[in-house]
């Protein structure tokens, strides 16, 4: 782990150095100088976001993070994730639409949750093209609810169902395209949602996208414990 961990950083860190080297030298110009500067400000964001999905993926595989389960509503669980991806959105132009749905209430870890289905859609975000859309979608059954996220992406590889929510794990395609990535969001997403009796998977991709399905309980007996 400790290697994955040191490559990831790796590169922001080697990023930022160059940056503040070049701004160093006397031949650069302000415009220049502006340039990489702000180059640097991206790569600290870039790092600092790293830092602290890695510091989130400790404290919960080490057993830090305790959850709280209770009743809440879906609708806004989900709202709450939307709201913490909206500006990734905006800046690529994308639209994310949330179909029409009778709120559920669902026993869940509202803070924890709501970061998992953030997860998605922001991955969603990150590799579909500028003005798409991703759509969401809930679906209510006798046991569980299903929250789908549909983008208008790069497919994914039917033999990368699995690995994608692997640690550190990144898709073929999305190294081809040099699209940046930790390859911790989607395992950060199956964490989460197994703790709770959930899982996440890829309920199908192609060359007009990818979705995916995450499936949580309606109840559970920590919820119940607590009436």
């Amino acid at each position: 782990m400790v290697t994955d961990i040191s490559h990831q950083i790796k590169t922001p860190i080697s990023a930022i150095h160059m940056s503040l080297e070049l701004l160093q030298d006397t031949q650069t110009t302000e415009a220049e100088k502006q340039e990489f500067l702000e180059r640097a400000q991206k790569e600290v964001k870039k790092l600092h976001s790293l830092l602290e999905t890695l510091f989130q993926l400790s404290r919960l595989e080490r057993g830090m993070v305790h959850l709280a389960p209770e009743y809440t509503s879906l609708k806004e669980t989900l709202i709450r994730a939307v709201n913490g991806v909206y500006l990734k959105a905006n800046e690529k132009h994308i639209e994310i639409e949330m179909e029409e749905f009778q709120d559920i209430s669902v026993c869940c870890d509202v803070k924890w949750t709501a970061e998992a289905f953030a997860n998605v859609i922001e991955n969603s975000v990150k590799y579909s093209p500028e003005g798409s859309r991703v759509k969401i979608r809930v679906e209510p059954y006798i046991s569980y609810i299903s929250v789908e996220v549909e983008d208008q992406g790069m497919g994914i590889d039917k033999k990368e169902y699995t690995n994608i929510f692997q640690r550190f794990y990144r898709g073929k395609e999305a190294e081809r395209t040099g699209l940046e990535g930790a390859g911790v969001g989607l395992y950060l997403v199956r964490k989460i949602l197994e703790e709770q009796g959930g899982n996440v998977r890829v309920l199908k991709s192609g060359a007009w996208g990818t979705t995916f399905q995450m499936v949580l309980p309606k109840e559970n007996e920590a919820c119940e414990y607590k009436k």
